[in-house]
């Protein structure tokens, strides 16, 4: 089969799992536990399907493993912080009381 790859990916609680997947059918078959690095995972998924080629973060080629939250939390409070100073600014302007036409 060519459309044939092994992935590994880090669940919520820290633990490292993989999943073999026919892409031609959606055949999709997990591992039936979680490991305590990526290393142990992608060894185990090669001794699984060797010859499968095996995808996943970048520590699992050799590269640091990156942090994909921190850029979105820095850039959602910047953007929280922008907002609440601007409504903060704005409010006492838009309280003030206008004088009544007659």
């Amino acid at each position: 089969m060519s459309d044939e790859l092994v992935e590994v990916w880090r669940q919520g609680e820290g633990r490292w799992r993989w999943r073999y997947r026919v892409l031609d059918d959606h055949t999709e078959l997990r591992s039936n536990r979680g490991y305590g690095s990526i290393e142990e995972a992608a060894r185990s998924a090669r001794q699984a399907y060797p010859g499968v080629k095996v995808v996943g973060p970048a520590a699992l080629n050799g590269g640091q493993p990156r942090r994909p939250g921190f850029l979105r939390i820095v850039l959602i409070s910047a953007t929280s912080t922008f907002a609440l100073l601007t409504l903060r600014a704005a409010l006492p302007r838009l309280k003030r009381k206008r004088p009544r036409r007659r």
